[in-house]
């Protein structure tokens, strides 16, 4: 990031809840998380995201941190980051095509 120019990243995409957040937000010091992977891998795609996304001790620290969390809601959701952060773009269709209701 030093050569790079940069102090901070906009979007930090990962997984691995507070203990790895702890290490990672100093560093890389994002605008907005997006969580992937916290519903296991094991399930079927077709059946669609098995919870809510839940990880309270993340969700605290991010919120400390002034970090914004961005919360999927069933597989296929998508985002667009530009340079007024990142918004929810919707994915209808792609969604009903896989029979997903959310």
């Amino acid at each position: 990031m030093t050569d790079a120019g940069l102090t901070g990243v906009d979007l930090w995409i990962g997984t691995g809840g507070a203990p790895v957040a702890r290490l990672v937000l100093p560093v890389i010091k994002p605008k907005a998380y997006l969580p992937v992977h916290w519903d296991g891998l094991g399930g079927s795609f077709l059946a669609g995201v098995p919870g809510k996304y839940s990880d309270s001790a993340l969700v605290s620290l991010l919120s400390q941190s002034g970090v914004k969390l961005l919360k999927p809601v069933q597989y296929m959701d998508k985002w667009r980051l530009d340079r007024t952060g990142v918004q929810p773009v919707a994915n209808t269709t792609v969604k009903r095509a896989l029979g997903f209701s959310r």
